[in-house]
């Protein structure tokens, strides 16, 4: 079925010179822009930004250990296409860093400036999409930089929290 629904989204690609466009946005350069957004809902926040730096960091360092216990190849490669963006063929397709680290983002921005939660998480999520769009993903390794990321930023808010609360010394205590 992660094939098919590959299939199903890729064969959009190329159809529209606009929306192909839009896509290579999304999958290329969105990150950078959610970034920059992340930062503004932070608004100096300094326990925030630190739960955005530590969450990407731990969506990503999950992401290599899963991607080096199972290699899935990327499904341009598999079924002999070319992508519309350009990535390393011999890369893992699961789960998908670019995913995973825009949840983890937006969910830890989200998590305590509520009004910015939605529309960080439809940047993320198109940030995902588009990695299919384009060639370079199947539809299971967005999904699964979806737990990766939310679940890295719950995990890391939740640590920040309970170190504030216990009054525990540590280096980032001022945050």
């Amino acid at each position: 079925m992660d094939s098919e629904l590959f299939l199903f989204i890729f064969g959009f690609a190329r159809q529209w010179f606009v929306l192909d466009g839009i896509a290579i946005f999304f999958a290329a350069y969105a990150i950078f822009f959610l970034f920059l957004l992340c930062l503004v809902g932070a608004a100096g926040n300094r326990r925030v930004l630190a739960c955005m730096l530590f969450s990407a960091i731990l969506a990503y360092a999950i992401n290599a250990g899963i991607g080096a216990l199972h290699f899935r190849q990327r499904p341009f490669v598999a079924f002999e296409q070319s992508s519309l963006i350009t990535v390393d063929r011999d890369d893992k397709s699961f789960p998908s860093d670019h995913t995973a680290v825009s949840f983890a983002l937006a969910v830890a921005v989200g998590l305590v400036s509520r009004a910015w939660l939605i529309p960080l998480v439809l940047i993320a999520f198109l940030i995902g999409l588009s990695r299919v769009f384009v060639g370079v993903h199947y539809p299971g390794d967005i999904f699964a930089g979806i737990g990766v990321g939310a679940l890295s930023a719950v995990m890391i808010s939740a640590a920040i929290n309970t170190v504030n609360r216990r009054k525990v010394r540590v280096p980032w205590r001022s945050l």
